[in-house]
């Protein structure tokens, strides 16, 4: 039992990604090395605060996060995999795909979350630099009024650009 247990916890405090549990209240009760590592606090300085600290109040889309952690405990349902921003002891932004699971007492009522985390930071910068190239190309082809198409030859299917319609009437 105490190898089994030995290894549970080596799994938990080496695991490539954050592993946070915390009360239904918000306070946090554990938090692996990753998540120290990632956020930028020791474990002394986790434990017994809020997770809000790890939340801005809005994230940079604009979405309020202020009442997450209360709708994460009233409907756990709902935020079985969720995806927020959460913000650094230094300051920096970072996006999390977050896997949260109730844990119920004998009762059925919820008394804690464990929450994992996988920071998702970097394919969220690639996205949004693929999606203002994208806008960009559009700009540059109406300022030209030029077009394109694509012809996906495994499908035989067409796609013509908002410009090719324009420059064709249709």
């Amino acid at each position: 039992m105490q190898a089994s247990e030995a290894r549970y916890a080596e799994l938990m405090q080496h695991a490539n990604s954050v592993i946070l549990r915390w009360r239904v209240d918000g306070t946090i009760i554990f938090a692996n090395e990753y998540a120290q590592q990632l956020f930028g606090y020791t474990a002394a300085e986790l434990i017994g605060q809020s997770v809000n600290l790890m939340l801005p109040p809005q994230d940079s889309t604009g979405a309020d996060l202020s009442t997450l952690v209360n709708n994460i405990v009233a409907h756990p349902e709902n935020f079985k995999q969720n995806v927020n921003e959460n913000i650094c002891r230094d300051g920096r932004r970072v996006w999390l795909a977050w896997t949260n699971t109730p844990v119920r007492d004998a009762t059925g009522q919820v008394t804690e979350i464990l929450a994992v985390g996988t920071d998702i930071t970097a394919r969220r910068q690639a996205e949004e630099a693929l999606r203002a190239s994208e806008d960009g190309l559009k700009r540059a082809e109406a300022a030209a009024h030029i077009g394109h198409w694509t012809w996906d030859v495994r499908s035989n299917r067409v796609a013509w650009s908002d410009e090719m319609y324009r420059i064709f009437g249709l």
